[in-house]
């Protein structure tokens, strides 16, 4: 099942159950829509950092203020396999926010977005690891960001050139 926006998204009440699942969400952990609807939010977390989301969702339902759970410290909100095999995640890594859901002037509930960022997490590994084989190519790489336009441009040309080779 594909979802053409490519991000996951649910919604829930106060009580944080879920009130909706989308197809991307389905595809993503094989859950259907009619085994999350009802649920608490907790149960679909799961784990040891359960009682941390709660806190985390009653917050943003209580003082209106979302959320943005960075990858690189709290690496997936639901656990499920990345969409793609990788070589160093066996769960996906998202990137989730969590935001009041309103009516009128009233917070009703969570709106939740999940984006799969596997993808980027294992292409910057995989250039850490290149520069650790190549140290010739941090340098090349630290020009990209050079404040001359004439070093950023032979920086790019250079990373161009070895790329083109390494094929």
């Amino acid at each position: 099942m594909n979802d053409a926006a490519g991000v996951g998204v649910l919604t829930t009440d106060r009580n944080l159950r879920v009130r909706s699942w989308n197809p991307w969400l389905v595809s993503a952990t094989g859950l259907a829509e009619e085994q999350v609807i009802g649920r608490a939010l907790e149960e679909l977390t799961g784990g040891p950092t359960a009682a941390w989301y709660h806190d985390l969702f009653a917050e943003v339902i209580g003082t209106g203020t979302p959320r943005v759970l960075a990858p690189a410290f709290h690496k997936f909100l639901i656990p499920c396999p990345p969409r793609e095999a990788s070589r160093y995640f066996d769960r996906m890594q998202q990137r989730v926010t969590v935001a009041p859901l309103r009516h009128d002037d009233d917070i009703v509930g969570l709106i939740v977005t999940i984006e799969d960022v596997t993808w980027r997490l294992d292409a910057e590994r995989e250039l850490a690891a290149e520069l650790q084989r190549n140290p010739l190519a941090a340098g090349v790489v630290s020009g990209v960001t050079a404040p001359d336009w004439r070093v950023r441009r032979a920086a790019i040309a250079a990373t161009r050139r070895a790329r083109t080779s390494s094929i």
